[in-house]
């Protein structure tokens, strides 16, 4: 009884997330194109450093949501 419950469950999880990524794949694909043109063509990633375990730096790639030459003055 257990192996069917989750055997189903695998198949709904997998089905749900095919579908959302269906559904998101367009809109992160203009996404990206706008993002690509409003920085003059930067793309919409990033590499940033980061300490990681025992005080070693390691680089991880970051999804840039705003144009670079944005100002973030007023949420200071």
């Amino acid at each position: 009884m257990e192996l069917y419950r989750d055997f189903f469950k695998r198949v709904v999880d997998v089905t749900a997330s095919g579908g959302v990524l269906l559904v998101l794949a367009e809109p992160l694909a203009a996404e990206t194109l706008w993002l690509h043109f409003a920085n003059k063509g930067a793309g919409d990633f990033f590499r940033q450093e980061r300490p990681g375990k025992n005080g070693r730096i390691f680089r991880i790639p970051k999804h840039f949501p705003n144009p670079i030459n944005r100002s973030y003055t007023h949420i200071l």
